[in-house]
């Protein structure tokens, strides 16, 4: 994996030139954090960010153990485990362009707050209904994996579009670098809670995130 990010870093870096548009990047400046931390459309696009990172990276995280899970113990070989978990992660890029094309036709507004909603309804109904049917199983990871990771590049969007031009840089490495901070916390509590109750009940628990970020969205909507 860290090869294939080399390597993607490099294509990217080397093989897209800059587009016509781009403008020369201010750098970061901490001094900005107060009047930041006063403008209302970042505070709802922030949030909204801040409670989808919750739930994706520990979504990731504790995929195999959720798969085993849901197929009954050892029903599925390691091989096809493995496969599933990749094609349950992959299908999110499909999903984030997917929603880059339907972002211009509703808004990224609509496209974040769609897939949050669909993303912590996914974990409720984990928490309803502990046994899934085993043909439903993949099916119902699929769409999960689709929409836990459709919002990340529209909340992006949204956070760059809540600032002036020169202090985009400064607003996305500050609420991008909280946001995977957060991941390492809820890595960690979800790891904890793992120690007593099963893994439909820790894992659905991740719906706090998207409930938490749809209520700060819809606090400080982003399109006033």
């Amino acid at each position: 994996p860290s090869g294939l990010a080399l390597l993607a870093g490099g294509l990217v870096g080397f093989g897209i030139p800059d587009g016509p548009f781009r403008k020369k990047s201010a750098g970061l400046n901490l001094h900005l954090i107060p009047r930041l931390a006063q403008n209302r459309k970042l505070q709802g696009a922030a949030g909204g960010y801040f409670g989808h990172m919750w739930e994706l990276y520990t979504f990731w995280a504790f995929l195999p153990l959720l798969i085993t899970y849901l197929t009954g113990g050892g029903s599925l070989s390691s091989t096809t485990q493995s496969t599933w978990t990749f094609a349950i992660i992959a299908v999110g890029g499909i999903s984030c362009a997917v929603g880059g094309l339907i972002s211009k036709k509703v808004g990224s507004s609509r496209v974040a707050m769609g897939s949050l909603v669909g993303s912590g309804a996914c974990g409720l109904l984990l928490l309803l209904l502990p046994e899934i049917p085993l043909a439903a199983v993949l099916p119902f990871l699929l769409i999960w994996g689709m929409l836990v990771t459709a919002d990340s590049p529209q909340f992006s969007t949204l956070v760059a579009q809540s600032v002036a031009p020169e202090h985009r840089g400064t607003a996305l490495t500050l609420v991008n670098g909280l946001g995977f901070g957060l991941t390492i916390i809820s890595i960690q509590f979800t790891q904890h809670l793992a120690g007593f109750l099963s893994p439909n009940q820790f894992i659905g628990l991740l719906c706090i995130g998207p409930v938490v970020g749809v209520f700060l969205f819809l606090k400080n909507p982003t399109n006033k």
